[in-house]
């Protein structure tokens, strides 16, 4: 008998335990001027500020400035494969980077930074596609998401992309998301 008050009692802590963390999600709150995007499941919540436009959202989280301003901004998880770290993803995919933009001039290469609170390393360049000048931001966050169903390490990229001319312009509002980005515990 006292085994199976036993055995009551942690089901009960563990179905509680799950409740609460199942509840936590909803218990974030929305920044001001933005917009939650991010779609479930893929690890991260993701705040659009409310006067830019949804982009693309198959197979990543992303948002524009308008039809006619195509500045942009996305967000992507990956299977870590390999790296063990952000600066080894860099590394690994960097060439395959090359071979699309071409010369990538670095205005910043590997700046540490933080994205949804976790450390992360970010890199300016500016290079070209198709013949037209683009500037970027990446930040590359390595997390090693460890739960009671997995401890898969994921390698989360955030990504601005806009013209040179625009980029300043919105760096402002880029920042800001970038700054109320959150990971799924």
């Amino acid at each position: 008998m006292r085994n199976n008050r036993v055995l009551i009692l942690v089901f009960a802590i563990l179905m509680l335990t799950l409740s609460l963390v199942s509840c936590s999600e909803d218990d974030l709150t929305v920044p001001s001027g933005c917009i939650e995007i991010s779609a479930d499941g893929v690890g991260y919540n993701f705040y659009m500020v409310d006067t830019w436009q949804i982009g693309e959202q198959s197979g990543m989280t992303s948002a524009m400035v308008s039809d006619f301003d195509t500045s942009n901004v996305s967000m992507m998880g990956f299977d870590a494969g390999q790296a063990l770290s952000a600066e080894e993803y860099w590394t690994q995919f960097s060439e395959e980077f090359n071979a699309v933009f071409g010369e990538m001039v670095y205005e910043s290469e590997g700046e540490d930074t933080t994205l949804g609170g976790k450390n992360a390393k970010k890199y300016i360049y500016n290079a070209s596609i198709a013949g037209k000048e683009y500037k970027f931001m990446q930040i590359v966050c390595y997390v090693t998401n460890a739960n009671l169903f997995t401890s898969q390490p994921e390698v989360y990229v955030f990504t601005y992309t806009a013209s040179p001319e625009k980029y300043d312009e919105h760096i402002e509002d880029v920042i800001y998301m970038v700054d109320n980005i959150v990971f799924e515990e």
